[in-house]
């Protein structure tokens, strides 16, 4: 439980940021929004998004892809485990009345099984403990996620880019104490081979493939995303 109290912590602390997007820790998507836009390209385009989905949006954050996504769908639900994340997301929801906000963690899914058609997992699976959480987390996935329906697993950092991401942070125009602690939260997060999490996927009869991430978001170089449909 060492890593996921170290992130509740610094999650914690980063939803005092008042800008959303250093709330959300998107510190790329703060100094060029259009990116932000890019990203959800990405995500509507390969959720296939529809009038009448029901989308879960796993580790909401303050709520801007609930926000974004509302227009598209006919209900978005957003959960993160931050009670602090939680309140501004509501704050920010509160006058979408097709948007649901509340406490949830991916290993404990607050909702019945079979409940949605399209699932949003941004930038989340790198913050858990380990190997038996991320299976865990994809079986919660699965158990909530409808027949023939999809969950968008995006940016996924790629352990083969890790040691190349760490060094470059010493590279940067900034303190020697701000570095060291951008290195310690990047060191302390988890690393994937794509391989490896199709497998987990595969394993509990999720089809599964690993997808690029357009050039325009600055991750793209060294994350990856995943999309998993149920195989009915």
């Amino acid at each position: 439980m060492k890593r996921y109290e170290f992130w509740k912590k610094q999650w914690g602390e980063k939803a005092a940021e008042e800008n959303p997007f250093l709330a959300s820790g998107a510190s790329n998507f703060a100094k060029n929004p259009i990116e932000f836009l890019h990203n959800l390209n990405h995500i509507v385009k390969n959720l296939q998004l529809q009038k009448e989905d029901i989308v879960l949006d796993i580790g909401c954050n303050v709520g801007l892809h609930c926000i974004s996504l509302a227009h598209w769908v006919r209900e978005v639900r957003g959960i993160d485990y931050i009670p602090e994340l939680v309140k501004r997301a509501y704050e920010n929801t509160r006058s979408y009345p097709n948007i649901e906000i509340k406490i949830g963690d991916i290993l404990d899914i607050p909702f019945e099984t079979n409940s949605f058609n399209k699932i949003l997992v941004n930038s989340i699976i790198q913050y858990l403990e380990g190997t038996e959480d991320v299976e865990r987390a994809f079986g919660e996935i699965k158990r909530v996620m409808q027949k023939r329906g999809k969950a968008f697993v995006s940016l996924i950092p790629d352990v083969d880019k890790k040691e190349q991401y760490l060094n470059g942070i010493w590279k940067l125009n900034l303190t020697k104490e701000q570095k060291e602690k951008i290195y310690a939260k990047n060191e302390a997060g988890l690393w994937f081979h794509p391989e490896r999490l199709l497998k987990i996927a595969r394993g509990i009869q999720l089809k599964a493939n690993i997808l690029s991430i357009p050039t325009e978001i600055w991750q793209s170089w060294y994350m990856f995303s995943l999309l998993f449909e149920d195989n009915g």
